[in-house]
């Protein structure tokens, strides 16, 4: 419900694209030094599902800050409480997902997931509603709240992602897991920028409401929810690695073609095209990272993988993409975007071979 709404509620404050791109590369540097050995820790003591509680429970606090005071230190400190939870908690979900699903025999993680966007829908269409009923603040509650009655759901998955007997000996990382994560590197590199100020261009320069945003936005999250439906016999016919080629090289093209459409209502079939292709690049990424790990390791790589690596990037790139989008206007900055993906998809081409699944001894 929330996440749309952050970074236009700074700029509504007064907040430039500057300076909150400045504030993303400071998350993204507690992102690169903290969630490693938060996952690590989970990693030794079986700690997994706490910590994810734990992620939520700082979310939520976030939240409820952003809905109650606008000083400007406490928006910045709420900013990265949701830069240090958002990405972890999702990382360290899905992964407890993974195992619950194979603990049960189901390889079902598509259709998991479209619960998920089909849930993001449904808060989306909500959102709007409560804005034009108590604006910013109203639906900044409602996604705290929302967030501590994820707290109680997530009593379901597994406390943990390793066995006992998994725990000692660490293992060294196989070759493939750097050709990943330097795919992940540009990939995110590209996704973190483009997704930090979609909504902030669709508001400045194609017209759309903040009350419009949570229609369009339940628009983008209904669009994905038949191809995660989908997406479960598509990957039993082309591995996880096609499948996350093909959706990277596919939203290079989507940014490039979201900064040159002239309206709004060129949108419309690029939420379409979009819906196809964030579902390839989505799912498929943690299934790689979770095949070419060992277990003893597995929480760690996916925090390296679906954090450390991006923080990097966004800390190396976050203030910079934040100028070229205030200075240079939109067609650059998703050009730029565009290209950061490519060469991810690119590096995953290369390496495709070295990111076969890991074989486990017993």
């Amino acid at each position: 419900m929330v996440s749309p709404f952050f970074n236009l509620y700074l700029v509504e404050v007064g907040f430039s694209a500057t300076l909150i791109g400045a504030i993303l590369s400071i998350g993204a540097l507690i992102e690169l030094t903290v969630t490693p050995l938060l996952n690590r820790y989970a990693d030794q003591h079986h700690a997994h599902r706490r910590l994810y509680i734990g992620y939520l429970l700082v979310f939520a606090i976030a939240n409820f800050l952003f809905g109650n005071i606008q000083t400007t230190w406490i928006l910045v400190l709420a900013t990265l409480m949701v830069e240090a939870s958002i990405r972890p908690s999702m990382t360290i979900g899905m992964q407890l997902t993974i195992v619950k699903l194979e603990q049960e025999g189901r390889a079902m993680i598509g259709r998991i997931r479209s619960f998920a966007a089909l849930g993001f829908a449904f808060a989306s269409l909500v959102a709007g509603q409560l804005f034009g009923i108590g604006g910013y603040p109203l639906i900044f509650w409602a996604g705290g709240f929302l967030t501590l009655v994820s707290v109680k759901t997530a009593q379901i998955l597994p406390t943990k992602t390793t066995s006992d007997d998994l725990r000692s000996n660490p293992v060294p990382r196989r070759r493939g897991f750097y050709y990943l994560a330097a795919s992940q590197f540009f990939v995110s590199m590209g996704i973190r920028a483009g997704h930090a100020f979609w909504w902030v261009h669709f508001q400045e320069n194609l017209g759309v409401s903040t009350a419009h945003i949570g229609i369009l936005v339940a628009f983008l999250a209904g669009a994905e929810v038949p191809f995660f439906m989908l997406l479960d016999p598509l990957m039993k016919r082309f591995n996880p690695r096609i499948t996350f080629i093909v959706g990277s090289f596919g939203l290079s093209i989507i940014f490039l073609l979201l900064g040159a459409v002239p309206n709004v209502w060129w949108l419309i079939p690029l939420i379409l095209i979009r819906g196809i292709l964030w579902p390839m690049y989505h799912v498929p990424v943690f299934l790689v990272a979770s095949k070419i790990s060992h277990p003893r390791n597995v929480a760690t790589n996916q925090a390296i993988l679906q954090i450390t690596v991006p923080a990097i990037a966004v800390l190396l790139t976050g203030t910079a993409s934040g100028w070229i989008f205030d200075h240079l206007g939109a067609f650059p900055f998703f050009a730029a975007t565009a290209t950061a993906c490519m060469i991810g998809g690119i590096i995953a081409v290369i390496g495709y071979r070295t990111m076969q699944p890991i074989a486990i001894e017993e």
